[in-house]
């Protein structure tokens, strides 16, 4: 799949040699597995997916320490709008409500 990419830059078939590349070579779902195709693929329309799979990985419970620490391990990161939206929730409280303009035998 990588030598197709590298020579056929712009057949209609990289999008799907890409996806392939990407499970391929994260398979095992590791997180070094996810570093390894960050180095290695950083052109690939899978670095998102990448970079999302290894915030999961980092960011077991969601405190504002360890959304920081992200940021500053991973700079380089292309998810960085997401983790700072997440870093503006950290600390709410969502609880249920009942919306009593619905019909309940809906």
């Amino acid at each position: 799949f990588e030598k197709f990419v590298n020579k056929n830059p712009n057949s209609p078939l990289v999008p799907e040699a890409e996806k392939n590349i990407f499970y391929l070579t994260t398979e095992d779902h590791a997180k070094q597995s996810y570093i390894d195709f960050i180095n290695k693929y950083n052109s690939s329309s899978y670095l998102d997916s990448a970079w999302m799979n290894l915030f999961q990985l980092e960011i077991s419970d969601y405190t504002e320490e360890k959304l920081n620490q992200f940021l500053i391990s991973y700079p380089q990161n292309t998810i960085q709008d997401y983790v700072n939206r997440e870093a503006l929730y950290v600390d709410s409280v969502y609880l249920p409500y009942l919306d009593s303009s619905r019909n309940m035998a809906e």
